[in-house]
C-alpha cells in the first residue's frame, strides 16, 4: 500500500492517554483494506477530543491532515474490499462533509467494468441531499458508453431511483449531442416510468429550455420534448397511454406562439387502421364526442378526401369521400320558417350571415296543393334569404331552408 502523507509526527498527549490506539499511517496501511476500514470508521464518525495531528492516525479522535492528501491503496483480491464501514447501531455508517470547495463531496471512479458506487440495503441504499442553490444530492456522469446513474429495484414496492423535491426537481436528466437524458426500460409487465403529482405541478415536465437556470445548456433547443416510439412490428401495445381518474383533461395541447403555423396534433396512419378513433363511453354523456372550435375565419373542421385525377370518366380533378355520417346530422344554418300571414314570400335570417359562396336550398313542408318554392335568394348585405312561392301561400305554410358554403 502507498501512503501519500509521509510523516510520522505524533500527538504525545494522545499517545500517553491511549497508547493502544495509536498507529502510524504507514503501518496502518500495511494491514490491508479491512483494517483500514475500521480506522476509517473512527476517522469519520468517531467522537472525542480533537487530537489534531499530521503524523499518526488515531482511533476515537478527530484527525486533521491539514492541506495534505491521504490515500489508501490496496492490492486485495476480488472478493475483498479496500474500505469497509460497519455500523451496528442507529448512527450513520459513513458521513462525508464538504464545507468549502465546489467539488463533489464524494467522487467515485471505476476504471474497470464494474460500478463506481453500489448501494444495497433493505432501506435507502444511497441518499443524497443537496442544500445549496443549484446543488444536487446525487449526480451520475459517464464517458463513452457508460451509465451515469443506474437504479435497480427487485421488489414489488421498491424504486430503482427516487427523486423528491419541495420546490426544485427531484430527478434531472441531461443529454449532450446524441445522448439520452433519462432512459426508462421495463422488461416485465410493470411500468418503466411513473410520474406522480399529488399537488398542482407537473408529473413530468418536458421542455427545450433549461428550467433550472443552473447551466444545463444555453438553450433553447430544437428537439422534441417527448417522443414515444415502438419499433417492434409485432408489438400490439400503445405507444402512449393517458389515463386520469380526476376531473382534468387527458391531454392538453397548447400552441401559444402566434407565429407558429404547425399543426396542434398530427396523426399519421401508415397501416390499415383508423388515423384517429375517439369514443364516448358514458351512455348518459350528452356532450359531443369531438368538439372543434375555430377562433379565426377558417373552418373548425375540414375533411379532404383522396385526390381523384382527370380521367375518361372524371372531366375535372377533385376528391373522393371526405365525410361519412351514420346517424342524425344537425346544422345551425338550417331552419324551418312558418308563415304567420298569407303571402308570396317569406324573409328569414341566417346565423353567421352569408357570403358570395353561400348556396341555399328551400322546400315547402306542408301539403298546400300546388304551392311550391319558386326561388330562394340570399342577400349578403344583410345576411337574409327571401324565399319566393309560385303563388300566395296560406297562413301556417311551413318551408324548410338549408345554407351550405
Amino acid at each position: 500500500m502507498v501512503d501519500t502523507h509521509d510523516t510520522t509526527e505524533t500527538d504525545n498527549r494522545a499517545a500517553d492517554n491511549e497508547p493502544d490506539k495509536r498507529l502510524a499511517r504507514r503501518n496502518l496501511l500495511r494491514y490491508g483494506g479491512l483494517a483500514a476500514a475500521g480506522t476509517a470508521v473512527a476517522l469519520v464518525a468517531g467522537a472525542g477530543p480533537a487530537g489534531a495531528t499530521t503524523g499518526a492516525m488515531m482511533y476515537g479522535a478527530v484527525n486533521d491532515a491539514g492541506t495534505d492528501e491521504t490515500t489508501l491503496q490496496s492490492d486485495t483480491a476480488s472478493t475483498a474490499v479496500t474500505l469497509a464501514v460497519v455500523q451496528n447501531g442507529d448512527a450513520t455508517g459513513l458521513n462525508v462533509t464538504n464545507t468549502s470547495a465546489a467539488k463533489p463531496t464524494v467522487a467515485a471512479t471505476n476504471s474497470g467494468t464494474g460500478n463506481a458506487i453500489a448501494g444495497t440495503g433493505p432501506g435507502t441504499a444511497i441518499n443524497g441531499y443537496g442544500t445549496g442553490s443549484g446543488a444536487f444530492g446525487v449526480t451520475g456522469f459517464a464517458d463513452a458508453d457508460g451509465t451515469g446513474l443506474s437504479g435497480v429495484s427487485n421488489g414489488s414496492l421498491g424504486y430503482g431511483v427516487w427523486g423528491e423535491s419541495d420546490a426544485g426537481f427531484g430527478v434531472v436528466g441531461q443529454a449532450s449531442t446524441n445522448g439520452v437524458g433519462v432512459w426508462a426500460a421495463a422488461a416485465g409487465t410493470g411500468e418503466a416510468l411513473i410520474a406522480l403529482n399529488t399537488s398542482t405541478g407537473q408529473g413530468i415536465l418536458a421542455t427545450d429550455t433549461d428550467p433550472t437556470s443552473i447551466g444545463f445548456g444555453a438553450g433553447p433547443g430544437t428537439g422534441t420534448a417527448i417522443s414515444a416510439t415502438l419499433q417492434n412490428a409485432a408489438n400490439t401495445s400503445d405507444a402512449v397511454v393517458v389515463s386520469t381518474a380526476g376531473k382534468g383533461r387527458g391531454v392538453n395541447v397548447n400552441l401559444s406562439n402566434a407565429a407558429n403555423a404547425a399543426d396542434g396534433v398530427t396523426v399519421t396512419q401508415h397501416g390499415t387502421g383508423k388515423g384517429l378513433n375517439v369514443v364516448t363511453a358514458l351512455a348518459t354523456n350528452a356532450q359531443p364526442t369531438v368538439l372543434a372550435t375555430s377562433g379565426g375565419p377558417g373552418a373548425a373542421l375540414k375533411g379532404v378526401g383522396k385526390t381523384v385525377p382527370v380521367s375518361g370518366s372524371v372531366p375535372i380533378a377533385g376528391n373522393a369521400a371526405a365525410l361519412s355520417v351514420a346517424g342524425v346530422a344537425s346544422f345551425t344554418r338550417s331552419r324551418l320558417a312558418t308563415l304567420t300571414t298569407a303571402g308570396t314570400s317569406v324573409l328569414v335570417s341566417v346565423p353567421g350571415g352569408l357570403s358570395a359562396s353561400s348556396h341555399v336550398l328551400a322546400l315547402v313542408q306542408t301539403n298546400t296543393g300546388t304551392i311550391a318554392v319558386r326561388a330562394a335568394v340570399p342577400n349578403t348585405a344583410n345576411g337574409k334569404i327571401t324565399i319566393y312561392f309560385n303563388a300566395s301561400a296560406p297562413v301556417g305554410t311551413k318551408v324548410a331552408w338549408f345554407v351550405f358554403g
